[in-house]
């Protein structure tokens, strides 16, 4: 807003136009449209109470002057149109009452003529003063009217004063509410945040943990497959035996049922059933029956000495041949020549074929530990290759 300088004051025309409309307020020239603010409301309170008292004063110094002219009337003015005494230096004197001025000095330039006769100035100057007298009572009547009605608008502005207030306390009550409700909405916000934060750090780690596990191979995790030299381990027990590492035969038998298990788990997860045979994995004492009625036979050597017992060692024979045939059902399942074969075929009669074309029996008697540890080496790769086929048609 511009400013200019009044009376060594500076004032802007947004202060100049609020003062030119409380002034207009107070004279009543203008009619509040709405609420006004405390500061404004204040400074017309100030102004009506000096106005107020102005006018007293005023209206005070009229009666007073009222008075002083009813008594001057009777005591040294009286009106009668007989007498004919009264003097012009009196009359003179009321006229100067009237008028707020000091009385004049009769002098004798008010006299008129030459012959040195006074005018009888009587009558003009009593009809002056009664017409004076009655405006004055006019103003009188005016003064204490306008009284009245300042009173009224002061009363007024109390009342408008009184709601300004009442409202400002149910305002300042209804903020503090507000900002009670703001707070607790605040805090509530902020533990939802914090839940937020936790729960999306959960949600991380979960969705990490998802894909790593996404990424495993869970039959690879259960039955870690690997080699020792010339012989094959499944969960760190070896399967096989050679003259130069005699492994004992409770650890080969505890290996024949990992693979018994395995077996087990990977018809499973292809819903698969194997032809003519029932795999029971009991640990180092696993079986395996030819259906629908056949025997159970052992999965695992009985004695240290079967080969000294001649024909006893064929139930043995019979359950790995078994066991082999169930793996070749498998590998029929899964093979998807030439995009995806096992690097070792199996054949019939318990036998396995390596990538030469030599087969290899997989029989423990009428051969060689050699030969039969290099047979269950090759089925427990087979068995990898299945493995992996799992993860491949799962991913």
């Amino acid at each position: 807003a511009q400013t200019i300088k009044v009376g060594g004051f500076s004032l802007t025309f947004d202060h100049i136009k609020v003062k030119n409309n409380l002034s207009d307020l107070l004279s009543g020239r203008l009619e509040p449209n709405g609420p006004i603010c405390e500061e404004c409301a204040d400074v017309l309170i100030n102004n009506q109470l000096k106005l107020i008292a102005y006018q007293k004063r005023c209206i005070d110094n009229l009666g007073a002057f009222l008075e002083q002219l009813k008594a001057n009337s009777d005591n040294k003015f009286p009106f009668e149109e007989s007498s004919g005494e009264k003097s012009c230096d009196e009359m003179f004197i009321i006229s100067g009452l009237l008028n707020n001025e000091e009385p004049l000095k009769i002098e004798d330039q008010e006299r008129s003529g030459n012959d040195g006769t006074l005018h009888n100035t009587e009558e003009p100057e009593s009809d002056k003063t009664k017409v004076r007298l009655a405006q004055l009572r006019d103003e009188l009547i005016s003064a204490q009217k306008k009284r009245a009605q300042l009173q009224r608008e002061n009363q007024q502005l109390d009342e408008e004063i009184a709601n300004v207030s009442s409202a400002l306390n149910q305002y300042e009550e209804e903020l503090a509410g507000l900002k009670m409700e703001y707070n607790e909405q605040r805090v509530k916000v902020m533990e939802g945040e914090e839940t937020l934060n936790m729960l999306e750090a959960r949600f991380t780690d979960g969705h990490q943990q998802y894909k790593r596990l996404r990424h495993t191979n869970v039959l690879n995790a259960a039955f870690p497959i690997w080699y020792d030299g010339h012989i094959g381990v499944i969960n760190s027990l070896h399967l096989g035996r050679l003259p130069s590492n005699p492994v004992s035969w409770p650890e080969i038998n505890a290996a024949l049922g990992q693979c018994a298990m395995l077996a087990t788990c990977l018809a499973k997860k292809f819903s698969y059933t194997f032809k003519d045979y029932l795999i029971t994995p009991i640990g180092s004492q696993s079986k395996i029956a030819a259906l629908p009625n056949g025997p159970p036979m052992p999965l695992y050597n009985a004695s240290a000495t079967i080969r000294l017992l001649g024909n006893n060692n064929s139930s043995f024979d019979t359950a790995l041949v078994m066991y082999l045939d169930c793996i070749g059902q498998l590998q029929a399942l899964v093979e998807r020549p030439p995009d995806f074969c096992l690097p070792y075929k199996i054949m019939e009669k318990g036998r396995i074929q390596d990538r030469s074309g030599s087969l290899h029996s997989i029989k423990y008697s009428d051969n060689t530990e050699e030969n039969w540890t290099r047979a269950l080496k090759m089925l427990l790769i087979d068995l990898k290759y299945i493995i992996a086929s799992t993860f491949r048609n799962s991913a």
